[in-house]
């Protein structure tokens, strides 16, 4: 399932995005590992989890990486 209008149907979300907001839409695939962001990034886009797991981890001043979270769509 690649259509995002698929997506917003599946998550019931057609009625908060409109057709104009829709445009500028786009899947995004992430490899294993690979960083949405990172901790003290400005944020620039907004990211709706579809598919796969999302791991959120937080770097200690200690510098350990903690484990927060685990989201599913």
């Amino acid at each position: 399932m690649t259509d995002i209008v698929s997506y917003l149907e599946r998550y019931q979300l057609t009625h908060v995005f409109d057709a104009s907001l829709r445009k500028a839409m786009h899947i995004q695939t992430f490899a294993p590992g690979e960083a949405l962001c990172r901790q003290g990034d400005v944020a620039h886009e907004l990211y709706l989890l579809v598919e796969g797991k999302l791991k959120i981890t937080h770097m200690s001043a200690t510098g350990k990486r903690l484990v927060l979270s685990f989201k599913h769509p």
